[in-house]
Protein backbone atom coordinates (compact mmCIF):
# COMPACT_ATOMS: atom_id res chain seq x y z
CA UNK A 1 0.00 0.00 0.00
CA UNK A 2 1.88 3.21 -0.83
CA UNK A 3 -0.30 6.16 1.42
CA UNK A 4 -2.05 6.09 4.40
CA UNK A 5 -5.39 6.80 3.36
CA UNK A 6 -5.54 3.45 1.97
CA UNK A 7 -4.05 1.46 4.78
CA UNK A 8 -6.47 3.00 7.12
CA UNK A 9 -9.13 1.65 4.98
CA UNK A 10 -7.85 -2.06 5.79
CA UNK A 11 -7.61 -2.10 9.30
CA UNK A 12 -10.69 -3.37 12.21
CA UNK A 13 -11.29 -1.97 14.85
CA UNK A 14 -12.61 -2.56 18.40
CA UNK A 15 -14.88 0.09 19.80
CA UNK A 16 -16.09 0.43 23.13
CA UNK A 17 -18.66 3.06 24.46
CA UNK A 18 -21.66 2.44 26.85
CA UNK A 19 -24.10 5.01 25.79
CA UNK A 20 -26.07 4.01 22.90
CA UNK A 21 -26.38 6.96 20.40
CA UNK A 22 -22.83 8.07 21.16
CA UNK A 23 -21.88 4.41 20.49
CA UNK A 24 -24.17 4.64 17.29
CA UNK A 25 -23.30 7.96 15.84
CA UNK A 26 -19.40 7.51 16.11
CA UNK A 27 -19.88 3.94 14.82
CA UNK A 28 -21.51 5.53 11.56
CA UNK A 29 -17.94 7.66 11.43
CA UNK A 30 -15.61 5.19 12.23
CA UNK A 31 -17.00 3.24 9.00
CA UNK A 32 -16.32 6.06 6.89
CA UNK A 33 -12.36 5.26 8.07
CA UNK A 34 -11.81 1.74 8.55
CA UNK A 35 -12.77 -1.60 6.83
CA UNK A 36 -14.45 -2.79 9.61
CA UNK A 37 -16.02 -1.63 13.20
CA UNK A 38 -16.99 -4.09 16.04
CA UNK A 39 -19.25 -1.69 18.41
CA UNK A 40 -19.06 -3.14 22.11
CA UNK A 41 -21.12 -1.46 25.21
CA UNK A 42 -18.63 -2.17 27.86
CA UNK A 43 -14.97 -3.20 29.00
CA UNK A 44 -15.76 -6.91 29.48
CA UNK A 45 -17.54 -7.02 26.15
CA UNK A 46 -14.85 -5.85 24.58
CA UNK A 47 -12.16 -7.58 26.25
CA UNK A 48 -14.12 -11.08 25.40
CA UNK A 49 -13.97 -9.50 21.37
CA UNK A 50 -10.75 -8.87 21.78
CA UNK A 51 -9.66 -12.12 23.64
CA UNK A 52 -11.98 -14.07 21.34
CA UNK A 53 -10.05 -12.88 18.06
CA UNK A 54 -6.88 -13.50 19.79
CA UNK A 55 -7.43 -17.23 20.26
CA UNK A 56 -8.67 -17.88 16.62
CA UNK A 57 -5.20 -15.80 15.65
CA UNK A 58 -6.89 -12.94 14.50
CA UNK A 59 -6.56 -9.59 16.00
CA UNK A 60 -7.78 -6.00 15.70
CA UNK A 61 -5.76 -3.09 14.41
CA UNK A 62 -6.76 -0.51 16.46
CA UNK A 63 -8.86 0.23 19.94
CA UNK A 64 -11.04 3.00 20.32
CA UNK A 65 -12.48 3.25 23.86
CA UNK A 66 -14.38 5.14 26.49
CA UNK A 67 -12.33 4.94 30.00
CA UNK A 68 -15.93 5.16 32.52
CA UNK A 69 -18.13 2.30 31.26
CA UNK A 70 -19.91 -0.25 33.51
CA UNK A 71 -18.98 -3.92 34.99
CA UNK A 72 -15.18 -2.91 33.30
CA UNK A 73 -14.20 0.19 32.55
CA UNK A 74 -11.51 1.35 29.96
CA UNK A 75 -8.56 1.03 31.73
CA UNK A 76 -9.42 -2.42 33.09
CA UNK A 77 -10.14 -3.45 29.88
CA UNK A 78 -6.98 -2.53 28.41
CA UNK A 79 -4.89 -3.89 31.38
CA UNK A 80 -6.43 -7.33 30.65
CA UNK A 81 -6.07 -6.88 26.62
CA UNK A 82 -2.11 -6.20 27.86
CA UNK A 83 -1.67 -9.56 29.14
CA UNK A 84 -2.67 -11.00 25.61
CA UNK A 85 -1.37 -7.79 23.46
CA UNK A 86 1.25 -5.52 24.52
CA UNK A 87 1.57 -3.68 20.55
CA UNK A 88 -1.82 -3.24 19.84
CA UNK A 89 -2.01 0.84 19.61
CA UNK A 90 -5.51 2.11 22.04
CA UNK A 91 -6.99 5.51 21.55
CA UNK A 92 -9.32 6.81 24.77
CA UNK A 93 -12.56 8.59 24.75
CA UNK A 94 -12.47 10.64 27.69
CA UNK A 95 -14.07 14.47 29.37
CA UNK A 96 -11.48 14.66 31.98
CA UNK A 97 -8.12 15.09 32.50
CA UNK A 98 -6.84 13.61 35.94
CA UNK A 99 -3.47 12.85 36.60
CA UNK A 100 -3.75 9.38 38.10
CA UNK A 101 -5.67 8.52 34.58
CA UNK A 102 -3.23 10.01 32.10
CA UNK A 103 -0.18 8.16 34.49
CA UNK A 104 -1.85 4.63 34.42
CA UNK A 105 -2.63 5.49 30.56
CA UNK A 106 1.14 6.37 30.01
CA UNK A 107 1.96 2.80 31.59
CA UNK A 108 -0.59 0.91 29.39
CA UNK A 109 1.21 2.54 26.37
CA UNK A 110 -1.95 4.29 25.39
CA UNK A 111 -1.44 6.09 21.70
CA UNK A 112 -3.51 9.12 22.43
CA UNK A 113 -6.92 10.47 23.94
CA UNK A 114 -10.12 12.14 22.23
CA UNK A 115 -11.76 14.89 24.88
CA UNK A 116 -15.03 14.81 24.59
CA UNK A 117 -17.07 16.09 22.75
CA UNK A 118 -16.24 14.75 19.24
CA UNK A 119 -15.86 16.39 16.44
CA UNK A 120 -14.96 14.88 13.05
CA UNK A 121 -11.98 17.26 12.70
CA UNK A 122 -10.69 15.82 15.80
CA UNK A 123 -11.21 12.08 14.98
CA UNK A 124 -9.44 12.50 11.56
CA UNK A 125 -6.44 13.94 13.07
CA UNK A 126 -6.16 11.28 16.30
CA UNK A 127 -7.11 8.40 13.62
CA UNK A 128 -4.41 9.33 11.21
CA UNK A 129 -1.84 10.09 14.02
CA UNK A 130 -2.62 6.85 15.45
CA UNK A 131 -2.74 4.99 12.79
CA UNK A 132 0.62 6.64 10.84
CA UNK A 133 3.05 4.52 13.76
CA UNK A 134 0.66 1.21 12.21
CA UNK A 135 1.36 2.18 8.87
CA UNK A 136 4.98 2.88 8.94
CA UNK A 137 5.37 -0.45 10.92
CA UNK A 138 3.84 -2.09 8.71
CA UNK A 139 5.82 -1.05 5.63
CA UNK A 140 9.08 -1.65 7.78
CA UNK A 141 7.96 -5.16 8.16
CA UNK A 142 7.06 -5.71 4.54
CA UNK A 143 10.90 -3.79 3.37
CA UNK A 144 12.53 -6.38 5.87
CA UNK A 145 10.73 -9.27 4.77
CA UNK A 146 11.66 -8.03 1.17
CA UNK A 147 14.93 -7.47 2.53
CA UNK A 148 15.36 -11.05 4.19
CA UNK A 149 13.70 -12.61 1.15
CA UNK A 150 16.53 -11.27 -0.96
CA UNK A 151 19.47 -12.27 1.49
CA UNK A 152 18.41 -15.88 1.30
CA UNK A 153 18.13 -15.78 -1.87
CA UNK A 154 21.72 -14.51 -2.21
CA UNK A 155 22.74 -17.04 0.12
CA UNK A 156 21.29 -20.02 -2.41
CA UNK A 157 23.53 -18.67 -4.90
CA UNK A 158 26.32 -17.17 -3.99
CA UNK A 159 29.68 -17.44 -2.06
CA UNK A 160 29.38 -15.52 1.26
CA UNK A 161 32.39 -14.55 4.00
CA UNK A 162 32.21 -11.77 6.43
CA UNK A 163 35.60 -10.59 8.10
CA UNK A 164 37.19 -8.38 11.20
CA UNK A 165 38.97 -5.77 10.46
CA UNK A 166 41.94 -7.98 10.56
CA UNK A 167 40.23 -10.08 7.81
CA UNK A 168 39.46 -12.94 10.49
CA UNK A 169 36.62 -15.10 9.16
CA UNK A 170 33.59 -14.37 11.69
CA UNK A 171 30.94 -15.63 9.14
CA UNK A 172 30.90 -18.71 6.20
CA UNK A 173 27.47 -19.47 4.54
CA UNK A 174 26.39 -23.06 3.60
CA UNK A 175 27.32 -22.87 -0.13
CA UNK A 176 30.83 -22.19 0.16
CA UNK A 177 31.28 -24.97 2.54
CA UNK A 178 29.32 -27.82 0.44
CA UNK A 179 30.86 -26.62 -2.78
CA UNK A 180 34.05 -26.34 -1.50
CA UNK A 181 34.02 -29.62 1.19
CA UNK A 182 35.06 -28.00 4.34
CA UNK A 183 33.71 -27.62 7.67
CA UNK A 184 32.18 -24.28 8.50
CA UNK A 185 33.90 -24.70 12.50
CA UNK A 186 37.40 -25.09 10.71
CA UNK A 187 37.26 -22.01 9.07
CA UNK A 188 36.07 -19.76 11.90
CA UNK A 189 38.40 -17.40 13.58
CA UNK A 190 41.25 -18.24 10.15
CA UNK A 191 42.59 -15.60 8.55
CA UNK A 192 41.32 -14.59 4.70
CA UNK A 193 44.81 -15.54 3.46
CA UNK A 194 44.24 -19.27 3.71
CA UNK A 195 42.73 -18.80 0.54
CA UNK A 196 45.95 -18.15 -1.48
CA UNK A 197 46.87 -21.35 -0.91
CA UNK A 198 43.80 -22.39 -3.23
CA UNK A 199 43.56 -20.04 -5.69
CA UNK A 200 45.71 -20.52 -8.98
CA UNK A 201 45.96 -16.90 -9.42
CA UNK A 202 46.91 -15.78 -6.23
CA UNK A 203 48.23 -12.38 -7.23
CA UNK A 204 44.56 -11.05 -7.94
CA UNK A 205 44.86 -10.19 -4.05
CA UNK A 206 47.84 -8.22 -4.04
CA UNK A 207 45.90 -5.02 -4.04
CA UNK A 208 43.21 -6.55 -1.93
CA UNK A 209 43.89 -5.30 1.32
CA UNK A 210 45.11 -1.77 -0.14
CA UNK A 211 41.87 -1.03 -1.89
CA UNK A 212 40.13 -2.12 1.14
CA UNK A 213 42.31 0.25 3.53
CA UNK A 214 41.91 3.26 0.67
CA UNK A 215 37.74 3.32 0.89
CA UNK A 216 37.16 1.36 -1.96
CA UNK A 217 35.78 -2.38 -2.88
CA UNK A 218 37.64 -5.10 -4.35
CA UNK A 219 36.47 -7.16 -7.49
CA UNK A 220 37.67 -9.51 -9.61
CA UNK A 221 37.69 -12.98 -11.11
CA UNK A 222 39.58 -15.67 -9.61
CA UNK A 223 40.31 -19.56 -10.29
CA UNK A 224 39.87 -21.97 -7.40
CA UNK A 225 41.32 -25.58 -7.21
CA UNK A 226 38.22 -27.36 -5.66
CA UNK A 227 40.09 -30.70 -5.79
CA UNK A 228 42.89 -32.11 -7.38
CA UNK A 229 42.55 -31.18 -11.49
CA UNK A 230 39.46 -29.55 -10.68
CA UNK A 231 38.97 -25.91 -10.71
CA UNK A 232 35.75 -23.67 -10.13
CA UNK A 233 35.67 -19.95 -11.38
CA UNK A 234 34.31 -17.14 -9.50
CA UNK A 235 33.45 -13.33 -10.10
CA UNK A 236 33.91 -11.61 -6.37
CA UNK A 237 33.64 -8.63 -4.93
CA UNK A 238 35.05 -7.21 -1.46
CA UNK A 239 33.09 -4.75 0.28
CA UNK A 240 33.32 -2.64 3.57
CA UNK A 241 30.30 -2.29 6.10
CA UNK A 242 30.11 0.69 8.21
CA UNK A 243 28.37 1.75 11.32
CA UNK A 244 25.83 3.96 11.50
CA UNK A 245 27.32 7.10 10.77
CA UNK A 246 29.26 5.41 8.14
CA UNK A 247 32.58 6.85 8.93
CA UNK A 248 33.76 3.11 10.97
CA UNK A 249 34.00 0.14 9.06
CA UNK A 250 32.99 -2.73 10.98
CA UNK A 251 33.76 -5.84 8.39
CA UNK A 252 34.69 -6.70 5.34
CA UNK A 253 32.12 -9.45 3.12
CA UNK A 254 33.51 -11.67 0.89
CA UNK A 255 30.30 -12.03 -1.98
CA UNK A 256 31.58 -14.29 -4.98
CA UNK A 257 29.05 -15.66 -7.87
CA UNK A 258 30.50 -18.79 -9.61
CA UNK A 259 30.89 -18.56 -13.33
CA UNK A 260 32.40 -22.04 -14.06
CA UNK A 261 29.63 -22.77 -16.94
CA UNK A 262 30.25 -19.47 -18.31
CA UNK A 263 34.43 -20.19 -18.36
CA UNK A 264 34.07 -22.85 -19.47
CA UNK A 265 31.96 -22.00 -22.63
CA UNK A 266 33.41 -19.11 -23.86
CA UNK A 267 37.07 -21.88 -23.78
CA UNK A 268 34.51 -24.35 -25.94
CA UNK A 269 33.63 -21.68 -27.51
CA UNK A 270 37.09 -20.34 -28.26
CA UNK A 271 38.64 -23.83 -29.30
CA UNK A 272 35.86 -24.52 -32.16
CA UNK A 273 36.50 -21.10 -33.31
CA UNK A 274 40.60 -22.52 -33.72
CA UNK A 275 39.45 -25.43 -35.11
CA UNK A 276 37.15 -23.75 -37.51
CA UNK A 277 40.00 -21.26 -38.37
CA UNK A 278 42.15 -24.22 -39.07
CA UNK A 279 39.58 -26.21 -41.14
CA UNK A 280 39.02 -23.12 -43.19
CA UNK A 281 42.19 -22.65 -43.65
CA UNK A 282 43.38 -25.90 -44.80
CA UNK A 283 40.38 -26.04 -47.45
CA UNK A 284 41.43 -22.84 -48.94
CA UNK A 285 45.00 -24.29 -48.83
CA UNK A 286 43.82 -27.20 -50.64
CA UNK A 287 41.65 -25.17 -52.94
CA UNK A 288 44.51 -22.96 -54.48
CA UNK A 289 46.58 -26.23 -54.77
CA UNK A 290 43.97 -28.00 -56.94
CA UNK A 291 42.98 -24.36 -58.75
CA UNK A 292 46.85 -24.86 -59.88
CA UNK A 293 46.34 -28.10 -60.85
CA UNK A 294 43.13 -27.40 -62.94
CA UNK A 295 45.18 -24.17 -64.23
CA UNK A 296 48.09 -26.41 -65.43
CA UNK A 297 45.31 -29.31 -66.99
CA UNK A 298 43.38 -26.24 -68.67
CA UNK A 299 46.79 -25.32 -70.21
CA UNK A 300 47.62 -28.57 -71.54
CA UNK A 301 44.17 -28.98 -72.97
CA UNK A 302 44.53 -25.80 -74.55
CA UNK A 303 47.57 -26.55 -76.22
CA UNK A 304 45.89 -30.16 -77.39
CA UNK A 305 43.62 -27.57 -79.08
CA UNK A 306 45.94 -26.38 -80.96
CA UNK A 307 47.75 -28.89 -81.88
CA UNK A 308 44.36 -30.75 -82.98
CA UNK A 309 43.60 -27.27 -85.11
CA UNK A 310 46.97 -27.66 -86.81
CA UNK A 311 46.04 -31.41 -87.95
CA UNK A 312 42.60 -29.71 -88.91
CA UNK A 313 44.28 -27.39 -90.96
CA UNK A 314 46.88 -29.92 -92.84
CA UNK A 315 44.37 -32.46 -92.99
CA UNK A 316 42.03 -29.77 -94.79
CA UNK A 317 44.90 -28.91 -96.87
CA UNK A 318 45.59 -32.29 -97.72
CA UNK A 319 42.20 -33.06 -98.53
CA UNK A 320 42.28 -30.10 -100.96
CA UNK A 321 45.29 -31.49 -102.83
CA UNK A 322 43.62 -34.80 -102.68
CA UNK A 323 40.86 -33.50 -104.49
CA UNK A 324 42.92 -31.45 -106.92
CA UNK A 325 44.32 -34.65 -107.70
CA UNK A 326 41.32 -36.82 -108.27
CA UNK A 327 39.87 -33.70 -110.28
CA UNK A 328 42.96 -33.86 -112.69
CA UNK A 329 42.93 -37.91 -112.82
CA UNK A 330 39.28 -37.62 -113.64
CA UNK A 331 40.12 -35.40 -116.33
CA UNK A 332 43.24 -37.30 -117.36
CA UNK A 333 42.04 -40.74 -116.98
CA UNK A 334 38.17 -40.39 -118.67
CA UNK A 335 39.26 -42.62 -121.14
CA UNK A 336 41.79 -45.03 -119.57
CA UNK A 337 41.11 -48.65 -119.07
CA UNK A 338 39.86 -50.50 -115.73
CA UNK A 339 43.38 -50.22 -113.89
CA UNK A 340 42.84 -46.40 -114.04
CA UNK A 341 39.66 -46.60 -112.91
CA UNK A 342 40.64 -49.22 -110.32
CA UNK A 343 42.97 -46.54 -109.09
CA UNK A 344 40.66 -43.80 -109.02
CA UNK A 345 38.73 -45.67 -106.98
CA UNK A 346 41.69 -46.26 -104.27
CA UNK A 347 41.72 -42.43 -103.98
CA UNK A 348 38.56 -42.08 -103.48
CA UNK A 349 38.76 -44.59 -100.47
CA UNK A 350 41.54 -42.63 -99.20
CA UNK A 351 39.69 -39.50 -99.39
CA UNK A 352 36.85 -41.32 -97.60
CA UNK A 353 39.21 -42.41 -95.03
CA UNK A 354 40.73 -38.82 -95.06
CA UNK A 355 37.15 -37.46 -94.05
CA UNK A 356 36.57 -39.92 -91.39
CA UNK A 357 39.67 -38.75 -89.75
CA UNK A 358 38.79 -35.25 -90.10
CA UNK A 359 35.23 -36.16 -88.53
CA UNK A 360 36.98 -38.00 -85.67
CA UNK A 361 39.37 -34.62 -85.07
CA UNK A 362 36.50 -32.46 -84.80
CA UNK A 363 34.56 -34.67 -82.39
CA UNK A 364 38.00 -34.87 -79.74
CA UNK A 365 37.79 -30.86 -80.21
CA UNK A 366 34.59 -30.75 -79.22
CA UNK A 367 35.55 -33.48 -76.20
CA UNK A 368 38.38 -30.95 -75.30
CA UNK A 369 36.53 -28.12 -75.28
CA UNK A 370 33.70 -29.34 -73.40
CA UNK A 371 36.15 -30.82 -70.35
CA UNK A 372 38.23 -26.88 -70.68
CA UNK A 373 34.35 -25.59 -69.73
CA UNK A 374 33.79 -28.47 -67.20
CA UNK A 375 37.06 -27.17 -65.65
CA UNK A 376 36.84 -23.57 -65.36
CA UNK A 377 33.07 -24.43 -64.22
CA UNK A 378 34.67 -26.46 -61.13
CA UNK A 379 37.44 -23.47 -60.41
CA UNK A 380 34.64 -21.12 -59.79
CA UNK A 381 32.42 -23.63 -57.73
CA UNK A 382 35.39 -24.09 -55.67
CA UNK A 383 35.88 -19.97 -55.63
CA UNK A 384 32.64 -19.86 -53.93
CA UNK A 385 33.28 -22.37 -51.37
CA UNK A 386 36.79 -20.16 -50.25
CA UNK A 387 34.65 -17.34 -49.95
CA UNK A 388 31.80 -19.01 -48.22
CA UNK A 389 34.31 -20.23 -45.82
CA UNK A 390 35.59 -16.45 -45.50
CA UNK A 391 32.24 -15.23 -44.75
CA UNK A 392 31.67 -17.94 -42.04
CA UNK A 393 35.01 -17.45 -40.57
CA UNK A 394 33.31 -13.63 -39.86
CA UNK A 395 30.58 -14.59 -39.02
CA UNK A 396 32.38 -17.13 -36.14
CA UNK A 397 34.07 -13.75 -34.63
CA UNK A 398 31.38 -11.49 -34.85
CA UNK A 399 29.20 -14.09 -32.41
CA UNK A 400 32.25 -14.46 -30.07
CA UNK A 401 32.51 -11.00 -30.22
CA UNK A 402 28.70 -10.89 -28.73
CA UNK A 403 28.58 -13.43 -26.66
CA UNK A 404 31.54 -12.03 -24.67
CA UNK A 405 29.71 -8.60 -24.67
CA UNK A 406 26.54 -10.52 -23.14
CA UNK A 407 28.61 -12.32 -20.66
CA UNK A 408 30.28 -8.94 -19.81
CA UNK A 409 26.53 -7.27 -19.17
CA UNK A 410 25.29 -10.02 -17.34
CA UNK A 411 28.28 -9.84 -14.84
CA UNK A 412 27.90 -5.88 -14.28
CA UNK A 413 23.77 -6.49 -13.61
CA UNK A 414 24.83 -9.32 -11.52
CA UNK A 415 26.96 -6.34 -9.77
CA UNK A 416 24.27 -4.41 -9.22
CA UNK A 417 21.63 -6.16 -8.02
CA UNK A 418 24.07 -7.45 -5.05
CA UNK A 419 25.32 -4.02 -4.64
CA UNK A 420 21.22 -3.44 -4.16
CA UNK A 421 21.09 -6.22 -1.79
CA UNK A 422 23.71 -5.26 0.46
CA UNK A 423 22.33 -1.92 0.98
CA UNK A 424 18.92 -3.22 2.16
CA UNK A 425 21.49 -5.33 4.30
CA UNK A 426 23.03 -2.42 5.62
CA UNK A 427 19.18 -0.63 5.92
CA UNK A 428 18.96 -3.70 8.14
CA UNK A 429 21.70 -3.56 10.39
CA UNK A 430 20.97 0.26 11.02
CA UNK A 431 17.34 -0.58 12.20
Amino acid sequence: MDNLKDFIKTLNVLYVEDEISAREISTKILKIFFNSVDAKENGLEGYLAFKEKYLNNERYDLIISDINMPILDGMEMLEKIREMDTQVPVIFITARHESDILLRAIELQISDFIIKPLSIDTITTIINKASEKLFLINTLLKKNTELELYLKTIEQIAFIIKMDLNFNITYINELFCNIMACEMSHLIGKNFDFLKSKISTANVFNNLKESLLNGQFWEDTIKIEKDKNEFIYLKVKIIQISDASNKNVQEYVFIAYPITDQENEKKELNKKMFQNIAYLKKEFHNNLIQNKKFEEEIKSLKNNIIQLDEQLINANKAKLNLLTQIEAYEISTLNQSSVKLELLRKKNEEIELLRKTIQKSKVKKDLLIQKINDQKYTIEHKNNIIDIFKKNELKLNDRIKNLEELISDLEKQQGKEVKKSLFYGSVRLNV
